[in-house]
């Protein structure tokens, strides 16, 4: 979500204005439920890492989602499948068809 990428990018001194982070109400949380959801698949099917996120309660949790969705995919791989084809259209729907 946003506020945990402003959170990151505190670190840095640096303030973000991309589209994403400049949304606002329902567009900034269909952006950061889109975006979640595509970290939680993204990691389940190894296709990176979860960044290194501050200690909340709301990380913690989505930490252990990430886990229980990586153990899913390993018992059924077409369950991976369909994480894939998920997060193909999250990707699609969040950049609007504009990777930058």
């Amino acid at each position: 979500p946003i506020s945990i990428r402003q959170i990151l990018i505190e670190r840095w001194k640096f303030q973000c204005n991309c589209a994403a982070c400049s949304l606002h109400g329902q567009a900034r949380d269909i952006s950061d439920t889109h975006r979640i959801l595509m970290l939680k698949k993204k990691t389940a099917l190894l296709m990176g890492s979860a960044p290194l996120l501050p200690e909340t309660e709301q990380t913690r949790q989505l930490l252990v989602e990430i886990e229980e969705n990586e153990l899913q995919v390993r018992s059924d791989p077409m369950l991976g499948v369909q994480m894939a084809m998920e997060f193909a259209q999250l990707l699609d729907q969040e950049v609007r068809g504009r990777p930058h």
